[in-house]
This record gives structure tokens, C-alpha cells and sequence, in this order.
């Protein structure tokens, strides 16, 4: 169990539905020289496929308490790195 940051925290209080603070990224790679590019690919999921890869708070989930303790980050074991990263070419 890992609690929120103080900059964790107040990007979770500034948070409505009308002003969302969350953010997303877009990365573009290229293939390395004289690389395959399916078995390149692959072996780039099989990593991010392998929960050790991941760092807090990505491969986390935040976990509410429900007394109004303070919120924490926990492993989220249903995580589907398939869904969240994508070849598009």
C-alpha cells in the first residue's frame, strides 16, 4: 500500500467532471535498425506485459478508503496492457 503524493492528492481534489485533471501520452517509436519488426514488437509486449515493468502509479489503480482515510495506490491486478497500448501503422 502506497499513499498518494501531495501532488497526487491535489490533482485528485482539483478533479470535477466538469474539469478533468487527468492526462494521457502519445509516443512514437521507430524501429531499430535492422530489427523484425514482429519479433521486435513482441518481445517490446512481452515486457510491458510483465507486471515487474511497471512503476507506481502506473499498473496501479487508486484505492479509496471508505472511513475517509486517505486514498493509497494498489496493484491493479486486471490491468490489460493490450487495451492501453497499441501498433498503429
Amino acid at each position: 500500500m502506497h499513499r498518494l503524493s501531495p501532488l497526487d492528492a491535489g490533482f485528485l481534489i482539483a478533479e470535477t467532471r466538469e474539469t478533468p485533471m487527468h492526462v494521457g501520452g502519445l509516443y512514437l517509436f521507430r524501429l531499430p535498425e535492422g530489427a523484425d519488426e514482429t519479433e521486435f514488437l513482441g518481445g517490446l509486449m512481452d515486457v510491458l506485459r510483465s507486471p515487474t515493468e511497471w512503476r507506481r502509479p502506473f499498473g496501479h489503480r487508486l484505492k479509496l478508503n471508505p472511513l475517509g482515510a486517505a486514498a493509497y495506490w494498489e496493484p491493479d491486478e486486471r490491468l490489460d496492457v493490450d487495451y492501453h497500448v497499441r501498433h498503429s501503422a
